[in-house]
C-alpha cells in the first residue's frame, strides 16, 4: 500500500477534473461495484471491527480547510465508500481501517476524522461519500495521491423520496437489527435510485474572481480555501494561519485587490450559490441557507435580500416541490 510520510507539508485540494470527477462515473461506483456487492453481501460491507484510537493518529493535514485540526460532527448522517486503496478513518473515539470495496456508515453529530493517519504517514485512499440532507443527498468523490487531496465537484439530488428511504433504512437498523432481508433490500432501493437520478452540479470553483491568475499567491491561497469549504464555518484566524499569514495583512490584501473582506468575499460566494440552487432546484429558503452554510434562515434572508435586492423565495420557480415545506434541523 502506498503511503507518505507528512513531515513538512500539508496536503492542498484542488478539484479531480476530468472524467474520474464526473457523474456519469460517481453513479457507475454506485451502480456497477456498491449496489452490486450490497446485493451480495448486504450491508456487511459497512460493518466493520475497529479498535481504540491510536495515541499516533491524527487528520491528515489540509492546506486550504481552516477548522479542520480535530475530528468535527456533521449534521446529518453519510455513508462513505473506499473505491481504492486503504481507507483510514476516525469515528468518535474508534479507529477504523477499510480496505478497497468496504465502508462505514458515520451518524449524525458524530465527531470523525474523514482523512486520517498513524505516526504520519498517510495511505493512498480514494473515496466515495454520500451525504444525506432531509432534502436530498449530495455526492461528491475526494481522494488523497502523493501530491494532493483531490475534490470532485459536489453532486446534489433535490429528492426528499432519498432522504425519507435512507431514514427508513438507518432507523430499521436500530429497531430491527437482526433483520438483514429488510436492510439489504432499502439500501439496494436507495442505491438504485440515487445511481439513476439527474443531480445539480454546485462547483463552487465556476466562481474564482476573473483574474485570478493574476493575484498575489497567498491571496489565490486564501480564495481556493474560501472556494474548497464556503459551508463551512469561518475563522479568520485560522485561515490566516493556513495561508501562512496574518489576519491584519490578508484582510488588507483582499481589500487591496477584490476591495472586501475575506469574510465579505466568501458570503458573496455562499449567496451566489444559493441563488443558483433556488433558480435550479427550488428548494426552501431554510434548506438552501443550511446547505451553503448558514443554520439561522432568518439571517441567510437578510444577507439574501441586501444583496440582490430581492428576497430569495422571489426567485425560486413558483411550481417547485419543496414551496410548502420548512426545513427543520434534526432534533
Amino acid at each position: 500500500m502506498p503511503v507518505r510520510n507528512y513531515s513538512i507539508q500539508p496536503f492542498q485540494t484542488v478539484l479531480l477534473d476530468g472524467q474520474e470527477g464526473t457523474w456519469q462515473t460517481l453513479s457507475d461506483i454506485i451502480a456497477r461495484k456498491l449496489l452490486p456487492q450490497v446485493d451480495a453481501m448486504g450491508i456487511a460491507i459497512f460493518q466493520h471491527h475497529s479498535s481504540p484510537l491510536p495515541s499516533d493518529a491524527q487528520m491528515v493535514p489540509f492546506q486550504d480547510v481552516w477548522i479542520r485540526q480535530k475530528p468535527y460532527p456533521e449534521r446529518f448522517p453519510q455513508l462513505a465508500y473506499v473505491v481504492a486503496g486503504q481507507g483510514e478513518m476516525i469515528l468518535g473515539a474508534r479507529w477504523f481501517v477499510l480496505p478497497a470495496g468496504k465502508g462505514i456508515i458515520i451518524p449524525a453529530n458524530i465527531p470523525h476524522a474523514p482523512h486520517a493517519m498513524r505516526g504520519g504517514q498517510i495511505k493512498i485512499a480514494d473515496w466515495l461519500r454520500i451525504l444525506v440532507y432531509p432534502f436530498g443527498v449530495i455526492v461528491h468523490r475526494c481522494r488523497l495521491t502523493p501530491h494532493a487531496h483531490e475534490k470532485s465537484v459536489r453532486y446534489f439530488i433535490p429528492d426528499e423520496a432519498l432522504s425519507d428511504l435512507f431514514a427508513k433504512w438507518f432507523l430499521g437498523l436500530k429497531q430491527q437489527p437482526e433483520n438483514q432481508l429488510r436492510h439489504k433490500s432499502l439500501l439496494c432501493a436507495f442505491l438504485c435510485l440515487l445511481s439513476e437520478s439527474k443531480p445539480v452540479p454546485i462547483n463552487p470553483m465556476d466562481w474564482l474572481p476573473k483574474n485570478f491568475d493574476a493575484l498575489p499567491a497567498v491571496l489565490q491561497k486564501a480564495i481556493l480555501a474560501l472556494h474548497s469549504s464556503f459551508n463551512k464555518t469561518f475563522r479568520l484566524s485560522l485561515l490566516a494561519e493556513r495561508c501562512f499569514t496574518s489576519p491584519y495583512y490578508l484582510c488588507h490584501i483582499f481589500r487591496q485587490h477584490l476591495n472586501m473582506t475575506p469574510l465579505e468575499y466568501l458570503t458573496n460566494l455562499r449567496l451566489t450559490i444559493a441563488k443558483q440552487l433556488l433558480e435550479q432546484v427550488g428548494l426552501s429558503v431554510g434548506d438552501v441557507a443550511v446547505l451553503v452554510g448558514y443554520q439561522d434562515w432568518r439571517h441567510f434572508h437578510r444577507l439574501f435580500t441586501r444583496h440582490f435586492n430581492v428576497s430569495p423565495s422571489s426567485v425560486r420557480p413558483k411550481n417547485s416541490l419543496f414551496s410548502r415545506r420548512v426545513f427543520k434541523p434534526p432534533s
